[in-house]
């Protein structure tokens, strides 16, 4: 094809701005009967569930647009239910449900599965619903739902004794929808703060397997705190986290209610916990609190003032839900409005990782989106891409809401060699010119777009989340990309005859960066998207080296490094170098994210014996697995979605994959012994 000779530019969304390609110019309304979509949860696929509080479960596509291929019209109804509460997608697509199920008059805690076309999973449970856990005579109420690595199926909630008295409930259901009766009673665990109400709201897996539960207790008479319990993996309270198994925290010594409805562990084992703060007798102010825990349970004193923070929105943002980006930045939503007595709408802002308002994003902080009724978002979600979406009520509750919010996550997982943006490394060639693209969710595509002599560079340019088809005509100095977002293509002139392509996210900005490697100084020249008038020269590595960039220290940024015959030389963005010898002089170094720690592991494929090598970041051991043979092309990426880079190589138009996720293999054909596989790209 042939390309123009200009650099052609558009307006960047920012931070906070309506996705206008999501439903209507950025948001979508739905009639799914009383109480709007309260329960949220995005797949890897970009569609997004919605679950009502009146039993209806809503799909809508990564368009914002009911999926028609999910029950009836998008929906599905859950009679089984009196109340549904929360919602999870299995890695299989199965959509599992926490609720409410009465057994006589009582209404215990239950789950119910759903198959990924909507259809009631009738292999789960009884009919597709488990029995309901009862805690003595009392029922419960779910709260939040995670999945444990087994498929077992984790909900908190609470037992409600009194008008003025209840306790958080957790229980466990195995992957068959039975009480797990490993876990606590019979599936169930019962525990009391003090003689009030006790509320769970939320709870979160650590990797060794303990159970966090977070909400509020009775702390004092005239206090209300944050209350957290840590469980073994048997449902014991744990005697290592505060000496009880249970901690609390206030944000004043009186006339104070504080409410945990988020947390997340954090990969160094401290504990975020994000909720609402206000006074006694007073309406909800737009005040955010913030603790951060040690392992140990006790407050972290390095973060706020002894391990808290207090922050209030420039207006009024009645807080219902929260989620941690990966860089550690906090999206917060709820009901927003100019003062406590106007019309509400959808709110959502954001903080920094200090908890501090960021200003970057939306309008000081904050963005306020309205159907043209009285709304509130109940649950925040993130897309793969970064993008933010919301859902909540529209018109007293009787319609659901959807919004849509653009957002670029430094740090956010994104999968390279992933052109639909399902999570899932794509099969695919280029053949002379012609990009022949397997994708795992929107099928065989092909592209037009480049010479048959040009360097392939397939990165994300534009933040999406889907990789861009681009390329590098070395004789010209020039990169040209197809944007995925737009579908425009640009042309850009940055580098030179011999120079080597190296893209990567450089500033962590959630964009890959144009870069090349010129062996003839042995230097790496970046353009970065953040600031592309200010070019960076970085000196390393010698004029032989192969050039292996990647993101070696975790921080969302792709750092500098060469491989010298068996020896590897990382610069690293945080800080510090790397050098270590690991493979041979004749190895080709395929350095990626083995172990999914966020990572880059040194790995070198070894093509006389059809071994890869990797030294895992996680661990410090060396992975030894022999997966093709001579003359194979190693094609590491994560096609299974795990967020694990699979073993994979290419011989002559077939693939063989291993994926992690399964750990099992399969083949697949796709192109012809002379094709170029687009995943060895970077591979040197």
């Amino acid at each position: 094809m042939a390309f123009l000779g200009f650099w052609q530019t558009g307006v960047q969304a920012a931070d906070g701005d309506l996705d206008q390609s999501f439903g209507n110019g950025g948001t979508m309304s739905l009639a799914a009967g009383a109480a709007g979509g309260q329960y949220l949860q995005t797949q890897s696929d970009g569609k997004i569930i919605v679950v009502s509080g009146n039993n209806i479960v809503m799909r809508f596509d990564a368009q914002g647009h009911p999926d028609s291929g999910f029950g009836a019209g998008g929906q599905v109804s859950l009679p089984q239910f009196a109340i549904s509460r929360c919602v999870a997608v299995q890695p299989d697509g199965k959509i599992v449900i926490g609720g409410v199920k009465y057994a006589g008059s009582l209404q215990g805690l239950a789950v119910a599965r759903l198959n990924a076309d909507g259809s009631v999973d009738t292999s789960f449970g009884e009919a597709g619903v488990s029995p309901p856990l009862m805690f003595g005579g009392n029922g419960a109420f779910a709260s939040a739902i995670v999945l444990q690595p087994d498929g077992k199926i984790v909900v908190s909630g609470e037992v409600p004794l009194s008008y003025h008295d209840s306790d958080f409930a957790v229980v466990r259901f195995n992957a068959n929808g039975s009480p797990d009766q490993s876990f606590g009673v019979g599936g169930a665990v019962q525990t009391a703060f003090s003689d009030g109400k006790d509320e769970a709201y939320t709870l979160a897996l650590q990797p060794d397997g303990k159970i966090i539960v977070a909400g509020d207790a009775v702390v004092s008479r005239y206090s209300v705190g944050f209350a957290l319990a840590r469980y073994n993996s048997d449902g014991t309270l744990d005697s290592d986290f505060g000496g009880t198994g249970k901690v609390t925290a206030i944000f004043d010594l009186t006339d104070n209610y504080d409410r945990a409805k988020y947390i997340s562990v954090k990969p160094d084992g401290k504990i975020l916990a994000v909720g609402v703060y206000y006074t006694v007798g007073s309406d909800l102010t737009n005040s955010v609190a913030i603790a951060r825990f040690n392992r140990d349970g006790s407050l972290d004193a390095s973060y706020g003032s002894g391990g808290k923070v207090k922050t209030a929105f420039p207006f009024y943002l009645k807080m219902e839900t929260a989620i941690e980006q990966p860089d550690g930045k906090i999206i917060i939503g709820g009901r927003a409005a100019p003062n406590t007595y106007a019309t509400g709408n959808f709110g959502l802002g954001r903080l920094n990782a200090d908890g501090t308002v960021d200003r970057n994003f939306g309008t000081n902080g904050e963005v306020m989106t309205d159907f043209g009724s009285e709304e509130s978002a109940f649950v925040v979600a993130l897309q793969r891409s970064g993008e933010i979406i919301l859902s909540g009520s529209i018109g007293n509750s009787s319609n659901t809401g959807l919004a849509a919010y653009k957002n670029r996550v430094a740090n956010f997982h994104r999968t390279p060699f992933d052109f639909d943006g399902d999570g899932r490394a794509d099969v695919s060639v280029y053949r002379g010119g012609t990009w022949h693209l397997q994708q795992s969710s929107s099928g065989y595509g092909a592209v037009r777009f480049g010479l048959a002599s040009d360097n392939i560079a397939p990165a994300d340019y534009d933040g999406d989340g889907k990789t861009d088809v681009a390329v590098f005509r070395a004789s010209e100095g020039n990169w040209y990309c197809l944007d995925s977002s737009s579908g425009a293509y640009s042309v850009v002139n940055f580098g030179l005859s011999g120079d080597i392509p190296v893209a990567g996210d450089y500033d962590g900005d959630g964009r890959a960066d144009y870069a090349v490697f010129r062996p003839s100084t042995a230097t790496w020249w970046i353009r970065p998207t953040s600031n592309p008038g200010n070019y960076l020269a970085v000196r390393f590595g010698l004029s032989t080296d192969k050039p292996v960039a990647g993101d070696y220290d975790g921080d969302g940024k792709t750092d500098e490094a060469v491989y010298r015959d068996g020896t590897w030389y990382v610069l690293k963005s945080s800080g510090g170098d790397l050098v270590a010898q690991f493979g041979l002089s004749d190895d080709k170094p395929v350095a990626a994210d083995y172990d999914a720690d966020g990572r880059a592991d040194l790995a070198v494929w070894r093509s006389s014996n059809g071994t890869w090598y990797v030294l895992q970041t996680s661990n410090s051991e060396a992975l030894i697995f022999r997966w093709g043979a001579t003359g194979d092309i190693p094609e590491p990426a994560d096609y299974d979605g795990d967020g694990q880079t699979d073993f994979a190589v290419f011989r002559g138009g077939q693939w063989w994959i291993w994926q992690s996720a399964t750990e099992n293999y399969y083949m697949t054909q796709f192109g012809i012994s002379d094709d170029l596989p687009i995943p060895s790209a970077f591979v040197r």
